[in-house]
């Protein structure tokens, strides 16, 4: 694989990542914003039916929540941008630099917990032996025949009220 077509590769899985990522967001940000403007109607129920009683109609009303929605979204998205620029002046003037990715080592597998990267100081899961020992044999259901298993007589109503 040359490295024209490994870049691409690379290209089109963070666009991907990021566009996914974008879209959650987009959804937190308009769900949150929703949430918003729903609380801020339902507090004041009141003061739209003094508008109304007053003589407000009804699509004057709609205009009012309108205008109130579309300044508070201009005004977020502004102070929005003035941070985000902010940000990136401060990141640029520090000069931070990511160091490129280096080759992983690839793993030996000269032992079977090596193979996977766990290294040998570390010790065994506590629930390995459990799943090394053989488990243990039992009946198959709806087998009636409990003798041939090994297992004791199944207690029935009768006999748990004989042993009172």
């Amino acid at each position: 694989m040359d490295l024209a077509s490994f870049y691409q590769q690379v290209k089109l899985l963070y666009l991907a990542i990021f566009g996914f990522m974008g879209l959650v967001l987009f959804l937190v940000v308009l769900l949150a914003t929703a949430n918003t403007l729903l609380m801020s109607v339902m507090e004041r129920l009141r003061e739209f039916g003094t508008l109304r009683a007053v003589g407000l109609q009804p699509g004057q009303l709609l205009a009012l929540l309108q205008w109130e929605g579309a300044i508070l979204g201009a005004l977020g998205s502004a102070l929005g941008i003035v941070l985000t620029l902010l940000l990136r002046a401060g990141v640029n003037a520090l000069h931070v630099q990511l160091p490129p990715p280096q080759a992983q080592p690839r793993l030996r597998a000269e032992h079977p917990r090596r193979a996977h990267g766990v290294p040998r100081r570390f010790p065994r899961p506590a629930a390995h032996p459990a799943a090394e020992r053989p488990l243990p044999r039992r009946r198959p259901p709806g087998c009636a025949s409990w003798r041939r298993w090994g297992m004791s007589r199944p207690r029935t109503l009768r006999s748990a009220r004989s042993l009172r």
